[in-house]
């Protein structure tokens, strides 16, 4: 891709670089809501990552436009289904008490996947995770107490007001103030490269094919466990059944715990 972006820890993410070939142009916009003029940065996706990322460069002064698959009702991928993250904090922060160090949070999470980790990564998500809670607060995320009980997550995780609906409403109204653009029910089904440059992105809205190009094109829309097709054959080697319906496999309690999410994430 021709633009760039990079991040600046006295700044946050701040584009750098933005270098175009063409002039910019959306083609074949025959319906939907009007695209006021050409982004200068496409997000495919519109969970969590994809609405943080539209926002941070919305917020540096770039035009973004959104395509999300699912229709408006049910968008935000598996994030509209979660209910907290958690934080590294040395001290007390938002809702989180006490302090949960760096070395503590390594520890727990090194537990889950039996030591099999990458540290650098493991350790650069955990130091830059205290940034995040006051980040996600100033643009309009609220927090809730941890419930009370056995699991004593008052100290290591924050729970979203409203639960990941909130969450992903939150950033939403955020965008829209920024500007940001949404078009629902988009679902990219070709990415054109030439050379290092993404020449055009192809999707369907409104029973029209349409493609538009732009100086930049973020992708944020999901991976393997997004894919129900893919997990379900996964769940076959684990579980050692075969299934007919994927979805319904993956809902089975007996298959991979328990597996639940959106149907509108598909890995693609």
């Amino acid at each position: 891709m021709k633009g760039s972006c990079f991040f600046d820890s006295q700044k946050g993410f701040e584009i750098k670089e933005i270098v175009i070939d063409a002039h910019t142009a959306l083609i074949d916009q025959t319906s939907g809501g009007p695209i006021q003029s050409d982004p200068d940065i496409v997000v495919i996706g519109g969970g969590n990552a994809p609405l943080c990322s539209a926002i941070t460069a919305a917020e540096v002064g770039a035009h973004v436009l959104i395509l999300e698959t699912a229709p408006k009702p049910y968008r935000g991928g598996n994030s509209r289904h979660t209910r907290n993250f958690r934080s590294m904090h040395t001290g007390s922060l938002g809702p989180l008490v006490d302090s949960y160090s760096e070395e503590e949070y390594f520890a727990d999470l090194k537990k889950v996947p039996d030591g099999k980790t990458d540290e650098h990564l493991a350790r650069l998500a955990i130091r830059t995770s205290e940034e995040c809670l006051p980040w996600m607060q100033e643009r309009g995320v609220r927090f809730q107490p941890s419930l009370s009980g056995t699991l004593s997550l008052a100290r290591t995780n924050a729970f979203f007001l409203g639960g990941g609906k909130g969450l992903v409403n939150a950033y939403y109204r955020t965008a829209q103030a920024l500007g940001v653009q949404v078009l629902y029910e988009a679902a990219v089904t070709h990415l054109e490269m030439d050379g290092d440059h993404m020449a055009r992105v192809d999707f369907p809205h409104e029973g029209a094919a349409k493609s538009l190009t732009s100086k930049s094109v973020i992708v944020a829309s999901d991976g393997f466990q997004a894919g129900t097709d893919w997990l379900a054959r996964a769940c076959v080697g684990t579980c050692g059944e075969e299934r007919p319906d994927p979805w319904h496999a993956l809902q089975s309690r007996r298959c991979l715990g328990g597996f639940s999410g959106s149907r509108r994430r598909t890995g693609r």
